[in-house]
């Protein structure tokens, strides 16, 4: 007749109407990033800045599959927008909060500046991958880059804007 599940949340409805619970669902749409490790320190303060001021949409950062896993998972759909980089950086360091530091070089501080303007020989490039046609979620999210809060994550993580 019914099944153990149907049966399960039929009780728990019931449940929550006698006790003067509500229920709430969530219509915020998910947007899944997801991609090489080193760069989902710096995803993660992006999503935490980025949910509570677009709550139509809630960008949820997926474990590391690297650069290869985004690659293959943005075209499948698997994931919104694909993290993808090589190069173990400043970036690194800043956004994830790791006990270490970058080496001064030739007496060259490794900061955004000076890697912006090539004093600073190493650094990294993240690159977003997006399906051909972005989806209007994605559209969002990379406008919240473009703000003064997603601006000033990615700086303070370590990331060069041009």
């Amino acid at each position: 007749m019914f099944s153990t599940s149907v049966i399960t949340r039929a009780i728990l409805l019931v449940a929550a109407l006698f006790s003067g619970l509500t229920l709430t669902v969530s219509t915020a749409e998910e947007l899944k990033i997801g991609g090489t490790g080193n760069a989902l320190g710096t995803m993660q303060r992006l999503a935490d800045a980025f949910n509570p001021q677009n709550p139509d949409v809630k960008a949820t950062v997926l474990p590391s599959m690297g650069s290869s896993g985004a690659v293959k998972a943005v075209p499948k759909g698997a994931i919104d927008i694909g993290l993808s980089s090589r190069d173990f950086t400043l970036a690194l360091i800043l956004s994830e909060n790791r006990p270490l530091r970058a080496l001064i070089l030739n007496g060259v501080e490794p900061t955004v500046e000076n890697t912006a303007t090539g004093r600073y020989p190493y650094h990294k490039r993240l690159f977003l991958i997006t399906r051909a046609e972005p989806t209007a979620k994605v559209q969002q999210f990379k406008a919240f880059l473009d703000t003064p809060t997603g601006r000033d994550i990615l700086a303070g993580t370590g990331c060069w804007i041009p």
